[in-house]
């Protein structure tokens, strides 16, 4: 897309892009947008329904600390091996990023 808007257009003319391609930028660019916004709603909601239940403050700290490590881990690992291509001979595979639903899949599930 970077070269579209590097094209020569006639003046009052606007450039639309579309296809498969388009959708999964405009897919990704809105995840990234509203993925802080997610991380911050789930620790938030965790460190307030555990410090209503433990009645400590530093357990769900540690909590969030924790599955963050767990989850950049997890990040880390398929990073390394899918995206990387260590073993990909040992496991017959060809290395390629991975789908950005996916992530959102891993992120759910993962730190649990």
């Amino acid at each position: 897309m970077p070269r579209s808007a590097a094209t020569d257009r006639p003046p009052g003319v606007r450039m639309l892009v579309g296809g498969v391609p388009a959708l999964q930028k405009d897919s990704i660019d809105a995840l990234l947008v509203r993925m802080p916004w997610m991380i911050a709603l789930v620790v938030l909601v965790t460190t307030v329904l555990m410090f209503l239940t433990f009645g400590s403050l530093v357990l769900p700290l540690e909590a969030a600390a924790m599955s963050a490590l767990g989850l950049g881990s997890t990040l880390g690992i398929l990073t390394w091996i899918f995206i990387d291509g260590h073993g990909a001979g040992l496991l017959n595979f060809t290395p390629q990023p991975i789908q950005s639903n996916m992530l959102v899949v891993i992120m759910a599930v993962a730190p649990r």
